[in-house]
């Protein structure tokens, strides 16, 4: 961070969220028998886990959101400016951004890392077929589980 500058750097963000990712890989697998408050606990980091990794791929991508296709893809690997998946043999440098997870996180409710894109006119999250639902409109990703569509 740069002397006079209260603002995170990209890099500093990406390693918070990175962090926030790795501890919800060891911590969520053992919540499946936790009691209701941990679990929602663990329900909320994981959305803002997603929904902070969504902001940065916008900031970093000119406003675009992720594509619904390619979602996760897009959030777990590196891309270039315009949202293209780097493959394996690519040089670091032609695709500039991300990661910004290294894993979806679990959604502790129905034990799933599934994310489903809404589209206008679809039905909504709620019905637990899968963990995480983002809706491609705005960008904001819900839980995918009937008690907790709200948050």
């Amino acid at each position: 961070m740069k002397a006079g500058n209260n603002a995170l750097t990209l890099v500093e963000v990406v390693i918070v969220i990175a962090m926030f990712a790795i501890v919800s890989l060891i911590v969520v697998p053992e919540l499946s028998t936790a009691s209701p408050e941990i679990r929602e606990s663990a329900l909320v980091a994981g959305l803002q886990s997603l929904r902070g990794a969504v902001r940065e791929y916008r900031d970093d991508h000119g406003g675009r959101l992720p594509d619904a296709q390619r979602l996760v893809g897009q959030l777990t690997m590196r891309t270039d400016a315009d949202g293209n998946i780097a493959p394996a043999d690519a040089e670091p440098q032609d695709y500039p951004y991300g990661p910004y997870l290294q894993a979806v996180p679990e959604n502790p409710f129905v034990n799933t890392r599934i994310c489903r894109d809404v589209e206008s006119g679809r039905n909504g999250p709620g019905g637990g077929n899968a963990g995480w639902y983002f809706n491609v409109r705005t960008g904001v990703v819900y839980a995918d589980d009937d008690a907790h569509v709200g948050l």
